[in-house]
């Protein structure tokens, strides 16, 4: 991952070579270094190279520089040999400053879009949550499926109901803030609003009380245990909010600014 790469080389001397004053340093620990860094940076998986233009050829310059350092330092031509660098600054301080803006991890590509959240950090949060959901599932770890796939429906309901015009007048409404909400009163809200159909808030309840058997008390109380049937369930819950959520949206019981044309629904 992109941060153990960069924890390696906070760790490391490589990071440490002044370039202006050894631009011909050839100590062998800061070459093993390179070598792991390059090494490192090779068993990134793409998809979490998520940079612009500028960073990821400013990226792959320095790991060629590193490359090419490495092949004449171990091949002895050493004459004029630099250390590696571009545009004056230390190839592993470049690779440091770049990897430090790529995530640990993405939603795979099959990942339902969010597109109409108008807040791209959440959008991105609640999609990982949901990929990780889904991947949790495949692997059979049913109660961390079931988790994170609850706490994608909270999100997106909180979401909803923030930019609901028709919360300003709704009678019966909670006293606190919707952040400070209890998870049952998103639900009721979330119907009373039309936000959802009946059918995804009884289904969201199933999930909701699912979620709770997290607390190892309650799961003994009740003799329950999470397994594939619940990790299902809160998944679906958390699609049919979304399908929900895009109808609604068209609907303008939501107003938000990224309601993009391929977020529309034949009514």
């Amino acid at each position: 991952m992109p941060s153990q790469v960069v924890a390696f080389i906070n760790n490391s001397s490589a990071k440490h070579i002044d370039i202006k004053n050894k631009r011909y340093h050839k100590e062998q620990k800061e070459a093993v270094e390179l070598g792991t860094i390059s090494s490192l940076l090779s068993q990134i998986p793409p998809e979490l190279i998520r940079i612009g233009q500028t960073d990821y050829c400013r990226l792959v310059s320095s790991d060629t520089a590193i490359k090419n350092y490495l092949v004449r330092l171990n091949n002895g031509v050493l004459p004029g040999l630099e250390y590696p660098a571009i545009d004056g600054i230390n190839c592993a301080v470049v690779i440091l400053d770049v990897l430090k803006k790529c995530p640990d991890a993405t939603p795979v590509p099959s990942t339902t879009e969010l597109t109409f959240i108008d807040d791209e950090l959440l959008a991105s949060s609640i999609r990982l949550d949901l990929s990780s959901a889904a991947s949790a599932l495949h692997n059979a770890e049913w109660k961390a499926s079931t988790v994170l796939a609850g706490s994608v429906c909270e999100a997106l309901l909180l979401w909803a109901i923030l930019r609901a015009p028709g919360l300003v007048d709704l009678p019966g409404k909670p006293s606190l803030k919707p952040v400070n909400w209890k998870t049952e009163q998103y639900a009721e809200t979330a119907l009373s609003l039309g936000l959802i159909t009946n059918g995804t808030g009884k289904i969201f309840d199933q999930a909701k009380k699912f979620r709770q058997l997290i607390h190892p008390g309650r799961a003994y109380r009740q003799n329950e245990t999470c397994d594939r049937a619940t990790a299902l369930t809160a998944l679906s819950a958390a699609e049919c909010i979304i399908r929900d959520l895009r109808v609604s949206i068209h609907e303008r019981k939501i107003v938000t600014e990224n309601a993009l044309p391929e977020d529309d629904v034949d009514m």
